[in-house]
């Protein structure tokens, strides 16, 4: 009986769905023990993205170590893993071992040992994440940049930056940032580096003294391009003391295509910090100097009002939703606008994507229907007032918008497990009610728009 072989590209096709699913392992799994000719791409999806776990002591989880076992016994399998993800047990759904969760206190400590022991072993990685890790300062992650100048993509989620080097750490690797950075008249020169292979470089949250910020930024600028060629910066700082005291545009910003950033200048809805405020207005006034800037995404940070609100809701009438106030829209997107409408706005012709993250519930965002309609106004062909039938295209490849909204976690946190399915539904159902009208003059325009709320 004849065989019937499936071209490469379907075959291809089909492991792609199965690794799009959830539980995408066992049906990976099964599909390397059909057949010969499922076997390589199975194979090399199911290992392509690999997440580890440890305890918040830094002991390897059950899961690390059997995994570790597997590539002892199948070298060949280490050459697949392309994505690495280090977090402690309580952030990994696929691990059975409970550590105790104290919120805001889930951190692992960062042990170089740890990691020489992985990198030994992956050859092959490309991209690294750590989420929820503990080291004195950003530059013992920066130096992974130099100990692996394969690495292409380094994302840095939640990380506790204390700026203790002490003798306990020190046994652990800490490595503290140069003294020719830190004090240019120490005489300290710097050590060669041999070329990286670093694209993008994130880091999320957490909480990190501002001067590392400043320190990372000027790294970044000497590495460059000479060491580093980086396409990608997302720097969505998060629990900033002084917004003053945070880094301006790096020098390299003309050749980035994506670009993230946080802002706050709110402590309530009354009180206004103007240090935020002056942040704002310097970073925005210098997205003219992206030149090559595909994606920006900006992050504003109101969770203290939200939870001060919620908290003053809940006592008021035991959790019930408050009745719905209009609010003016936030500083930052009335800036925004004006910057993308300025005469230097046309050096950022490439713009093709803009994500806005609102750290708050989307009940806050009702009353932004102005801001959002003078948004699309500037990004979306407007029709010309010089000659009828012409169009103002300032941003010829505009095509994707997304708005989402953060604050179910730290509900959960301070009213329970109980309220909290209630609170998704309900802002599910306010993001489609309430968010998507305001931002119909971009879906009328032809813009792919997208929301969400976690």
């Amino acid at each position: 009986m004849p065989t019937t072989t499936l071209p490469v590209e379907i075959i291809e096709h089909i492991i792609g769905l199965l690794s799009a699913r959830r539980g995408r392992g066992r049906s990976l799994g099964a599909c390397t023990l059909i057949c010969h000719a499922l076997l390589p791409a199975a194979r090399a999806a199911l290992w392509r993205d690999v997440a580890l776990s440890f305890h918040l002591d830094g002991s390897l989880s059950t899961l690390t170590t059997a995994f570790l076992k597997v590539l002892d016994a199948n070298p060949h399998i280490s050459f697949y893993v392309r994505s690495l993800t280090l977090q402690p047990v309580t952030l990994n759904p696929h691990c059975d071992e409970a550590d105790e969760l104290d919120f805001g206190n889930h951190y692992v400590t960062w042990d170089r040992a740890v990691w020489d022991l992985l990198r030994a072993r992956l050859p092959a990685l490309r991209t690294l994440q750590l989420r929820n890790v503990d080291a004195p300062g950003l530059y013992d992650f920066l130096a992974l940049v130099q100990d692996y100048p394969t690495l292409e993509a380094l994302h840095l989620d939640g990380v506790h930056c204390t700026g203790d080097y002490t003798t306990a750490r020190a046994s652990k690797g800490a490595r503290p940032w140069p003294k020719w950075l830190v004090s240019p008249r120490s005489g300290a020169v710097d050590e060669p580096m041999q070329r990286s292979s670093l694209r993008a470089l994130s880091v999320h949250r957490g909480m990190i003294p501002e001067a590392d910020f400043v320190w990372l930024v000027k790294l970044l600028e000497l590495w460059t391009p000479n060491y580093v060629s980086l396409q990608s910066l997302d720097l969505r700082y998060h629990r900033i003391e002084r917004w003053d005291a945070l880094p301006s545009t790096p020098a390299f910003a003309p050749s980035l295509r994506s670009y993230g950033i946080a802002f706050g200048d709110v402590v309530n809805d009354d009180m206004v910090l103007s240090e935020g405020r002056d942040f704002i207005r310097r970073t925005l006034s210098a997205l003219p100097r992206f030149h090559s800037l595909r994606f920006l995404c900006i992050e504003y940070n109101r969770l203290l009002p939200y939870i001060l609100g919620s908290i003053g809701a809940s006592e008021r009438d035991g959790g019930a939703h408050s009745h719905e106030i209009s609010h003016p829209a936030p500083f930052f997107l009335e800036e925004l606008a004006s910057v993308l409408a300025g005469s230097d706005a046309s050096s950022i012709p490439y713009l093709e994507e803009l994500t806005l993250v609102f750290l708050s519930s989307p009940r806050w965002l009702l009353g932004f229907d102005h801001a959002f309609a003078r948004l699309a106004h500037v990004l979306v062909p407007q029709p010309s007032k010089t000659r009828v039938g012409a169009a103002v295209n300032r941003y010829p490849r505009f095509a994707r918008l997304a708005v989402k909204t953060e604050s179910l976690q730290v509900f959960g946190v301070f009213f329970g497990d109980a309220r909290l399915e209630a609170e998704r539904a309900k802002q599910a159902e306010d993001m489609d009610e309430l968010v998507m009208p305001m931002l119909d003059c971009f879906v009328r325009a032809g813009v792919q728009v997208t929301v969400d709320s976690t």
